[in-house]
């Protein structure tokens, strides 16, 4: 599920057709432009309203995950940084570069502790059909993307754990 906010009325009667199969109106089956199911049902609706009730503790706590990170791996220069700016925006993903991606996770893995490498470039991925172009900066920055663990159910000591275990990675 999700949700799209927009103060212009030809883009939301175009969202509105797009989730709705392409139709104008429901319940007509006529179709005026290419779309798809993206409607949810009312249990799903009541699940939302009560997930975004969380959703001003979610983003304080992931501002809080990512500032833990960010303090306690300051001083290692291996690892570079998406610069992010908490007081206006939250992270959702702890996103890190380093060299020894690889190595890096499974050494993670290793102490019981997750990670994964960030999404591959767009331009990779097959359904996109570019891979046979060359954007060495994307290239680079996906080769070194890791994700540390994000989870709000996080508390400060798991958050400090993987800290300390990246740590001695590079100890």
């Amino acid at each position: 599920g999700g949700a799209v906010v927009t103060n212009d009325d030809a883009v939301a009667g175009a969202l509105r057709r797009i989730k709705d199969f392409g139709r104008t109106s429901g319940g007509a089956d006529i179709h005026d432009s290419l779309g798809f199911n993206f409607k949810f049902t009312d249990f799903q609706a009541v699940i939302g309203i009560e997930q975004m009730k969380k959703l001003p503790w979610r983003l304080q706590r992931k501002k809080e995950i990512w500032q833990r990170y960010r303090k306690q791996l300051d001083g290692i220069d291996a690892i570079e940084w998406i610069e992010t700016d908490t007081g206006r925006v939250a992270p959702w993903f702890i996103d890190v570069f380093v060299a020894e991606r690889d190595e890096l996770s499974r050494h993670l893995r290793d102490g019981g502790i997750g990670s994964r490498p960030i999404y591959p470039p767009v331009h990779a991925q097959k359904a996109i059909g570019l891979g046979h172009l060359s954007f060495p900066v994307t290239d680079h920055y996906a080769a070194r993307g890791l994700w540390l663990p994000s989870s709000t159910r996080l508390g400060d000591g798991d958050v400090d754990r993987v800290c300390q275990a990246i740590g001695a990675f590079y100890r």
